[in-house]
């Protein structure tokens, strides 16, 4: 070996048909003895092919300064790949095969080395666009490849540099708005004045619209943090459909939350439906401002407050004033009872109960009378909630849901806003999927307890939860004579299905249960909409204004027609931003060890479960469609 080569691994008589494989030849052998070789410079024809390439050591070349940091301490291997017209092919000349330097002993620290292939670059953009995480990504790219030496910063060198490209040369809130243009939602922003920074952003998903102009009764709306890179507040809609499964309605990044910004944002959910449309009933919980929004822009509504959300503010406020540990152990059960009340002398019962247990913590049941009892009872007791459409969605975990699964497919915390929107465009389509998929089972999956022929006219035509619900129904029907004023109706009210005396008929006159539209379908069309006279109130406006302002309408209006070109700039990153509190372990988990028992966030609906009981049960008993305290009957005395 030396400067000739004439002995060297490197020499060989083949003819290469490629550059590329020659290159990879000359780098395995060289892996082989612990060097890396990389492409020192090149000769191009004027037609600009490549006729021939200088290959070199990494560690070749001389430090441009001496004080900088450098692995170059000028190698002198040296080989020349030189293109052959006449074989068509690639030819290797070994000038020096020698190094100065020692073989590494790892091959991991060699930037060269530990470069992705052409293939392992695609891997790791499709893998990204899937939301897999980079630790994830790695460990596939080493199970395909034993011999890649890639580090996790390498790949998250790549993913960046991928997001570049995907960007296409626009801005971060550009590349926001082109996504939300090209794939059909329907958006809405808001500007700081003052800085034109983002500071609202309300978007909606076409298959959400979809979906929620089949099942508009019920709204379930939360806020959760920690989601992006900016701290911005991240608030969910959710509803429900006939299969008991969850959809997305809406998502919105919020900078604060006041009663202005949840004013525009469900301002930017009636703008949607075109103020034709009253929402039936909207569960949240008890954030002032949110209810003082919902009040204003939905006055006709039905608010429920979440009783979950409710229970765990008990458990805060209460939990350290009641030593008694059977008295803690007994208000659970008995707060439950009041809650699922489903009659006014039931409700006066339990009430009355509940005092009793609290006679000797007169500040715990003052603050269940003073915060709840007396300002919401009708919000989240089954005695009047029961009178609205809920469909018995009494709690927000269908939203806490939802929130777990985003978080499930985001890799980080500090997401930008473009790759979030990417995540929900992956969650929706998988909702899609799983709810067309019940909707199909419902139809063609026939179930041996729905055969008798009072179903004729129901089967495959109505969800299969509707159905357990009559069928449950039917069974009170048994030793029991339903009248309207014995039934509670709680069925009807609460579901828009037939209740006792109702199913009573259809049985005594032998009849199949007829299937009638319920509510309203939400109708978003407006017909054929023509803009030629807007268009033309513009031209004249527009033609009036000197110059200056005539630029700056065409600007907007090249805004509307391209968003990504619109000039917004990135939200300030927020600080002391909301979210759980970081605590000792241990310190809550021995006051209150049931708001650590683990859940599936990812379960239809979820739970935040207690270990006493789950106040999102459905009552076991029907609610009365009137509220009298003179009455003491009960649905089935």
């Amino acid at each position: 070996m030396g400067e000739n080569g004439e002995d060297s691994e490197f020499s060989t008589d083949e003819v290469f048909r490629s550059f590329e494989y020659l290159k990879n030849w000359v780098q395995n052998i060289a892996r082989s003895q612990s060097y890396v070789t990389v492409t020192k410079r090149s000769k191009t024809t004027t037609f600009g092919f490549k006729s021939k390439v200088f290959l070199c050591c990494d560690r070749s070349g001389i430090p441009r300064s001496k004080n900088a940091e450098t692995k170059k301490i000028n190698c002198p291997f040296e080989l020349i790949a030189k293109y052959l017209k006449v074989q068509d092919g690639w030819k290797l000349q070994v000038v020096r095969d020698d190094h100065n330097h020692e073989p590494s002993i790892y091959m991991k620290g060699h930037s060269f080395a530990m470069r992705l292939s052409d293939k392992e670059t695609r891997l790791v953009h499709d893998l990204t666009e899937l939301n897999v995480k980079p630790l994830d990504i790695l460990s596939t790219i080493k199970q395909q490849n034993e011999n890649n030496m890639s580090s996790l910063k390498t790949i998250y060198n790549c993913r960046h540099k991928f997001t570049i490209s995907q960007r296409e040369g626009r801005s971060l809130i550009q590349n926001v708005m082109h996504i939300l243009h090209i794939k059909g939602y329907n958006y809405e922003y808001r500007l700081n004045e003052s800085t034109n920074e983002l500071e609202e952003l309300f978007f909606m998903h076409p298959v959400s619209l979809q979906m929620w102009q089949a099942f508009p009764y019920v709204m379930l709306m939360d806020a959760t943090y920690k989601t992006n890179k900016y701290n911005l507040h991240f608030l969910e809609i959710v509803g429900v459909t006939s299969t008991r499964l969850t959809f997305s309605i809406a998502f919105i990044f919020m900078h604060s939350e006041k009663t202005r910004n949840y004013v525009w944002t469900l301002t930017c959910l009636k703008l949607t439906i075109n103020n034709s449309f009253c929402l039936p009933v909207i569960v949240t919980d008890r954030d002032l401002a949110f209810m003082k929004a919902c009040e204003d822009v939905f006055p006709q509504s039905n608010h429920l407050l979440c009783r979950w959300h409710i229970f765990n503010d008990i458990t805060k406020h209460c939990r350290k004033r009641i030593k008694s540990v059977k008295t803690w152990g007994s208000l659970h059960p008995m707060w439950k009872k009041l809650v699922e009340s489903p009659s006014p002398s039931a409700y006066m019962k339990a009430y009355a109960n509940l005092q009793s247990l609290l006679s000797k913590d007169p500040i715990v049941f003052g603050y269940l009378y003073n915060t709840w009892l007396e300002k919401y009872p009708d919000k989240f007791v089954s005695l009047w909630i029961d009178k609205s459409t809920n469909f018995g969605n009494s709690t927000t975990n269908r939203v806490e849901s939802q929130h777990a699964k985003l978080k499930k497919h985001m890799a980080s915390q500090k997401r930008d806003l473009d790759k979030f929107i990417y995540v929900i465009e992956t969650v929706v389509q998988s909702q899609d999927t799983t709810i067309k998929e019940s909707f199909t089972r419902s139809i063609i999956i026939r179930k041996p307890k729905f055969k008798d022929e009072i179903f004729n006219s129901l089967r495959h035509l109505v969800s299969e939860h509707a159905l357990d619900k009559i069928l449950e129904e039917l069974h009170w029907l048994t030793g029991f004579v339903p009248t309207p004023e014995n039934c509670g109706c709680q069925l009807r009210t609460c579901f828009g299905l037939p209740c006792t005396h109702e199913l009573a008929m259809y049985v005594h006159l032998f009849r199949w249960i007829q299937l009638i539209f319920f509510g309203e379908r939400l109708i978003f069309s407006l017909g054929n909409i023509n803009v030629d006279d807007h268009i033309q109130r513009w031209k004249k406006k527009f033609n009036n204004h000197p110059d200056h302002v005539k630029c700056s309408y065409i600007r907007k209006m090249e805004e509307i027609i391209d968003p990504s070109k619109i000039m917004i700039n990135e939200p300030s990153v927020k600080k002391n931003n909301r979210g759980r509190p970081k605590v000792k372990r241990g310190h809550h988990q021995s006051q209150a060890p049931y708001r650590y028992r683990c859940s599936d966030l990812n379960q239809e609906p979820p739970g935040h479960s207690s270990s006493f009981f789950d106040l999102n049960d459905e009552p076991t008993r029907h609610s009365s469609s009137f509220f009298n305290l003179n009455d003491d009957s009960t649905r089935h005395n």
